[in-house]
């Protein structure tokens, strides 16, 4: 009897994980814009916005530099200083890491050139 119990219990409770893992998928882009990342209101591919990064970034005169699947190095020298941050993105938003607002507006810009666009 209490080897039924105990299953009935360890049962129940990895029910309770399971739900509570697959209710947070639904917040990521909620969790994305609170956390300071941009929202991205088009349905890109991956590629699509990495390359839309890219070109925002040089038009900007930032060296971009792909480092990962989701994520591009950015360079710039202002006067003597060089300028570093990195660019993390996904389908549905972006972020720079350290923060550089100028960088953001201009990808953010350069992804409502393209969306109008189309």
């Amino acid at each position: 009897m209490k080897r039924i119990i105990t299953l009935g219990v360890v049962s129940i409770l990895s029910s309770f994980v399971l739900i509570g893992c697959s209710g947070t998928s639904s917040s990521i882009s909620a969790d994305n814009q609170q956390a300071g990342w941009t929202v991205i209101q088009t349905n890109l591919s991956n590629k699509k916005i990495k390359n839309i990064i890219k070109t925002a970034g040089e038009k900007d005169g930032w060296r971009m530099t792909e480092f990962k699947k989701n994520a591009i190095l950015a360079d710039k020298t202002d006067g003597d200083d060089l300028i570093s941050t990195t660019v993390y993105f996904n389908k549905n938003s972006f972020t720079t890491d350290p923060k550089n607002d100028d960088l953001e507006d201009a990808i953010s810009d350069e992804l409502e050139e393209v969306t109008s666009s189309n």
